[in-house]
């Protein structure tokens, strides 16, 4: 396991920019390193702090909102992230789920997917599940209810 610190003494696990992990991390922003590099950084599981470099592969982060008057290609009527009817994504607490549509629009809100069985998520904090997303949210399902017993 491979540790970074940060100019302030943070020390942040190491982890690729397309891994699962680092697509699923919150508060991510660029932290400067002792060394003076810049890294991307965020949290990952509970108590851990992770970076990896290589933002321009790491597809973690939401489209950017157009400015005022633009359009935006795929977006929720120009506000980010957009699912359809039947995609399979991996909702914020890492449980994969098939989309039933795009809620309705709310003016000063985040776009919101509506999933099977009725419940809305942050379409932002949802990833499009690949099989390797599906694998890693059963591992931690499976984990999770293992403690629960």
């Amino acid at each position: 396991m491979q540790i970074v610190k940060a100019i302030n003494g943070a020390e942040f696990v190491v982890v690729k920019a397309d891994s699962y992990t680092a697509r699923m991390a919150r508060g991510v922003h660029p932290v400067t390193m002792a060394d003076g590099t810049v890294w991307t950084a965020g949290a990952g599981r509970p108590g851990t702090a992770i970076a990896w470099q290589s933002e321009a592969e790491c597809p973690h982060q939401p489209p950017a909102l157009p400015e005022d008057g633009e359009q935006s290609g795929g977006g929720a009527g120009g506000r980010g992230v957009r699912f359809v009817a039947g995609d399979r994504i991996v909702c914020a607490d890492g449980v994969t789920r098939t989309v039933r549509g795009m809620a309705a629009l709310v003016s000063g809100e985040p776009a919101h997917v509506i999933v099977q069985g009725g419940a809305q998520w942050i379409a932002a904090n949802c990833r499009r599940a690949n099989r390797e997303d599906v694998r890693a949210a059963r591992t931690w399902s499976d984990a999770a209810a293992a403690r629960a017993h």
